[in-house]
């Protein structure tokens, strides 16, 4: 199996983490721009039963669009956050830990606001189901990091 250093993984893992940062914003910017040009987006608004005004509809998705889009903009930087204190050997303290809590509870939240968007289209019950997994996979992680710190700081104080 093909395997590249520690450093290497950290940092491509960084640079993936930032292009994700970038890609999520220009896509932001750019759904005014392709809202008219794009039928897919004005469909999903036409669909909804719930408001009658496609203006309503349209201020209504825009919202809970950008949203989820602050969600997974405030997970990916603190992921970024993360790989720094990685990179740097500090994995095992309790800001890495509260960077795991913050990205476990900003998935859990995202989830919330996806079971919403099912409004918009059934599939995003589906994708809040992934992103409630995420989200738990990654408060185990957290409660293995903050046992494994507890353990480290004990261990130290002991030497």
């Amino acid at each position: 199996m093909f395997k590249i250093s520690r450093r290497k993984s950290v940092n491509l893992s960084i640079a993936v983490a930032l292009s994700f940062i970038a890609v999520v914003a220009v896509i932001a910017v750019l759904i005014p721009f392709a809202w008219e040009n794009t039928p897919y987006f004005s469909k999903l608004v036409n669909d909804v039963v719930i408001n009658e005004s496609q203006q309503l509809g349209r201020c209504v998705f825009f919202v809970w669009l950008y949203i989820c889009f602050a969600i997974v903009e405030a997970c990916c930087v603190m992921v970024f956050v993360l790989l720094i204190r990685v990179r740097k050997g500090l994995v095992f303290s309790e800001i890495s830990v509260d960077c795991l809590r913050y990205i476990s509870w900003l998935c859990m939240l995202l989830s919330l606001f996806l079971f919403v968007g099912e409004i918009f289209h059934p599939l995003m019950f589906v994708m809040a189901m992934a992103v409630v997994f995420l989200g738990l996979c990654l408060r185990v992680t957290k409660n293995v990091i903050e046992l494994a710190t507890s353990i480290k700081q004990e261990h130290d104080f002991t030497i």
